[in-house]
């Protein structure tokens, strides 16, 4: 961003699609200077849930993107688990003394986010990653062959009704709900049960608020 305000000429060419998505970017040169150096993090965070901040330090463990936020994954002090924190809600940032934590420990609990779309975990009915069963038109599948929305994806050929099955093998937490119901009446959950009455009854109170 800061490279492309030196040159009018390219930023005639490039339109960013909302100035908020760097909202926090300034954060991030710290974050990567303890995550080479191998140093905590000491931040405040505010989270929307519960409307107010609480100051925190982490290990810092890896930097992921989704839909133009960046997150840093840490363990904070005292707990045994990988919590993901917004930078765009990240003030009083500092870098902090270097831990002597052997970081392969927490390969197996990153790797969980493999299994995910996003960063947040499901706390209701599904905790472990389950077969997904879509049926999409043929036309979004199109876009979906070009930007997947999880590594696991796999489209079946077409059927007779110009649609097809699209599987997926992940967690399906409230970001993968979101991505289907992005997609409308284009996409239809065929399996799991519980996956497709969940996403019926939203689609229903999403419909009563229009009455």
């Amino acid at each position: 961003n800061e490279s492309l305000k030196d040159n009018n000429k390219i930023l005639d060419l490039v339109s960013f699609d909302d100035s908020r998505s760097f909202a926090g970017i300034e954060n991030l040169i710290e974050i990567l200077i303890a995550l080479s150096q191998h140093r905590k993090l000491l931040f405040s965070h505010y989270n929307f849930h519960k409307e107010r901040s609480k100051k925190y330090e982490i290990i810092p463990l890896k930097l992921k993107e989704y839909e133009n936020r960046w997150y840093i994954l840490g363990k904070p002090d005292q707990i045994n688990e990988i919590w993901s924190f917004g930078i765009d809600r990240i003030d009083d940032l500092q870098i902090g003394n270097l831990h002597l934590e052997d970081l392969k420990q927490y390969n197996e609990l990153l790797q969980k986010y493999d299994d995910i779309i996003g960063v947040s975990f499901e706390t209701g009915d599904f905790k472990e990653k389950i077969k997904i069963e879509l049926i999409i038109e043929g036309i979004h599948v199109k876009y979906l062959r070009s930007l997947p929305l999880h590594h696991s994806q796999e489209i079946d050929p077409i059927n007779e009704k110009g649609k097809h099955k699209v599987t997926y093998f992940l967690i399906p937490n409230y970001e993968f709900k979101t991505q289907i119901l992005k997609m409308g009446d284009y996409a239809e959950v065929i399996s799991p049960i519980e996956l497709r009455n969940d996403i019926e009854k939203r689609l229903e109170d999403a419909l009563r608020n229009y009455k």
